[in-house]
């Protein structure tokens, strides 16, 4: 059913018995002097599309404002939920990032420790699992490969009373060392190991 009663200089208050008419599928309201507010059930069909309604050129009618407080409602609820999940998330990855971190710098110190440790002579003995394997040989003696609890690879040089070379050198590093005498540092695959040595690390027994 369609109901025009549009341009009729209505005035007034939209009846509410019109939201109960069951048949009516248009209602045509536009261009008069109604006032108040439109019923909330009209305004309900006219959002789930039962009913057509037209309500323009009305300036007192009261359309407009319930529905945009309700829209400004909803957007602001909307708005609050992505802020929320927005800080929750940086949240969650200020905690990552700082936790990577404090790992990081714990790992840094764990091997800065280990480096600079002095190591007993079972030690070596465990590390280079008994000196299994020869890498090669100074002039202080036999370089032997180990590999510390942490996976690193490290090259174990075994300080010999025997060695003539450089003996004079060896009798003042006796001084300051007990009987079993080795220096360790890391282990490189290629080139000269006494090249790429830049710390060293005293093993006493």
């Amino acid at each position: 059913m369609l109901l025009d009663l549009s341009y009729n200089n209505l005035t007034g208050n939209v009846p509410e018995f019109l939201a109960q008419l069951p048949n009516l599928k248009i209602l045509n309201l536009r261009g008069n002097n109604l006032k108040g507010s439109v019923p909330e059930a009209l305004i309900q069909k006219s959002r789930d599309g039962s009913l057509v309604l037209s309500l323009g050129e009305n300036q007192d009618l009261l359309l407009s404002v319930p529905y945009k407080k309700k829209k400004k409602k909803e957007l602001n609820v909307v708005l609050v939920a992505t802020s929320i999940i927005i800080l929750i998330i940086l949240v969650i990855f200020c905690a990552l990032a700082i936790h990577k971190r404090r790992r990081r710098e714990t790992a840094k110190e764990s091997n800065i420790k280990s480096k600079n440790r002095q190591y007993s002579y079972p030690e070596v003995v465990e590390i280079t699992n008994s000196f299994q394997t020869i890498v090669g040989e100074g002039g202080f003696g036999k370089v032997y490969l180990g590999i510390l609890k942490d996976e690193t690879k490290v090259a174990i040089k075994l300080l010999s009373p025997s060695s003539k070379q450089g003996y004079k050198e060896f009798q003042a590093e006796v001084r300051y060392m007990s009987e079993y005498k080795a220096l360790i540092y890391e282990y490189m695959a290629n080139g000269n190991l006494q090249q790429h040595l830049s710390v060293r690390w005293f093993c006493k027994k």
